[in-house]
């Protein structure tokens, strides 16, 4: 509480209970003296003990009590940091998330959070979290960060006592999560909403791109492109990568997890249905989530960068036809089978005998780089983010870079055929294959006073494409 008349307010309904024994009262003014928080209060000696015999479970000579956390999210984090301090204290720092979890799992941690609208001044000073910045939050390393409804939240502790599990929250880290939020009505909940806030760590910065403008080729000729439409191009292809590199991410972890009978959280193995799962998640990848990047959304990304550039001696056409002979290149067609391939080696006959050594080194490797060629996209289409986000308005004089980010996709593709390639030709049974020859990317150069056309100065505007 913060004063004594607060602490009065609630006198009638206390002072019976701590009369009959039944409540132990201890009160942290926060605006009156002496002041004192109540983290404060939880971290002295005598109420941490006391704390710790609560929080400990009856087969630890604990008295499984219950901690229950009504206030809004300052509160509620204080408190938790409180107890985490008291359990690390007793355990470590490693062992303090794991009893943290068995409390919620055991329903002994129930927290009922409210909070209010600060007004716009607050948001002001949160901290600015760019779109290329949150791209990186999806994994265990870096953490698992989100965007709602323009927020941005670390939801890497939260996900391992959502109700969903977590990987619910690894599918849509590192992304704006707005539409999956709201579609299962979480926004509507006031309770789960207001428990965001204990999350938080700031703002998704939009740039400031003023009125700057360019002129685009489409499908449909000739269109005006905001330089701020342009930037929101790339960041929706980002977050698609992302969302197929959360994808793949969490089908891949079953390689490390128990799957079968046979297996135990201590002990994990290779066995021929994961060798199987594995391969199946690679024919999604390459059959079904590359093309929905690498076809005509990477083709119009291409397009739409050069016409807002306002270059028009470089070939529109360029990363089409680059990525048409990618695909043609037969490393790409083996690279599509190694899940067919992977499968009739599985059904061969010595398959069965010394699987693991047989099946481990090109199981890995495949996993290896089918995250890799996720990652190495990603990184791509950070890069270019970045050219937005650090130069804003200025972005054109800096379009060199926005080329070399895109140009370096379709050897990055090609390279990863080939990593593929020469592993399937491991598998027993398999053919060699031949090795030809790598597109090396083009190179461009653009001029440094290249702009983009705004307001009324129609010299700047950029001229139709060649």
């Amino acid at each position: 509480m913060r004063t004594a008349e607060e602490l009065a307010s609630h006198e009638e309904h206390l002072a019976p209970l701590v009369a009959a024994g039944k409540l132990r009262l201890t009160v942290a003014l926060s605006r009156a003296a002496p002041r004192r928080r109540v983290n404060d209060a939880m971290l002295e000696p005598e109420h941490a003990a006391e704390l710790w015999q609560l929080l400990r479970g009856t087969d630890e000579g604990g008295a499984a009590g219950h901690v229950y956390v009504c206030g809004r999210t300052t509160l509620a984090n204080t408190v938790i940091d409180a107890l985490r301090a008291i359990i690390v204290r007793r355990v470590g720092d490693d062992a303090a998330r794991a009893v943290l979890y068995r409390l919620v799992g055991e329903g002994r941690l129930l927290m009922e959070i409210f909070t209010t609208y600060g007004g716009a001044q607050f948001e002001e000073a949160k901290t600015r979290v760019t779109a290329s910045e949150l791209a990186a939050r999806n994994n265990e390393r870096d953490g698992y960060w989100m965007a709602i409804s323009g927020r941005v939240y670390d939801v890497t502790e939260f996900g391992h006592i959502h109700p969903g599990g977590l990987k619910i929250i690894q599918s849509y880290a590192g992304m704006d999560a707005t539409y999956a939020y709201q579609v299962i009505q979480h926004h509507a909940n006031p309770e789960v909403d207001a428990m965001l806030g204990m999350y938080e760590r700031g703002v998704l910065r939009e740039p400031d791109f003023g009125q700057v403008w360019g002129v685009a080729l489409s499908d449909r000729g000739l269109r005006f492109v905001p330089l701020r439409d342009a930037y929101r191009a790339w960041t929706d292809l980002l977050y698609m990568v992302v969302e197929m590199e959360n994808g793949i991410a969490n089908d891949l972890r079953m390689r490390h997890e128990p799957f079968t009978d046979a297996e135990s959280p201590g002990h994990v193995m290779l066995t021929p249905i994961k060798a199987q799962r594995l391969g199946q998640t690679h024919s999604r990848l390459v059959d079904d989530y590359l093309p929905l990047v690498l076809g005509d959304p990477l083709d119009a990304l291409w397009r739409m960068t050069l016409g807002v550039l306002g270059h028009q001696r470089l070939d529109a056409g360029w990363m089409r036809a680059t990525m048409d002979a990618v695909r043609a290149a037969p490393e790409t067609k083996a690279c599509a089978s190694a899940s067919a391939r992977l499968d009739r080696s599985l059904r061969m006959r010595e398959a069965t005998a010394d699987f693991a050594s047989r099946f481990t080194p090109f199981c890995d490797r495949l996993a290896h780089e089918d995250g890799r060629v996720l990652a190495e996209l990603k990184e791509s289409l950070c890069r270019g983010a970045r050219v937005f986000e650090t130069h804003e308005r200025d972005t054109t004089r800096h379009g060199q870079e926005l080329l070399d980010a895109l140009a370096s996709i379709p050897p990055a593709i090609e390279a990863f055929n080939a990593r593929v390639a020469a592993a399937v030709a491991t598998l027993p049974g398999a053919s060699s294959l031949d090795v030809t020859d790598a597109v090396e990317p083009p190179s461009f150069t653009i001029a440094a006073d290249v702009g983009l056309g705004h307001g009324s100065n129609a010299e700047r505007c950029p001229r139709r494409i060649d």
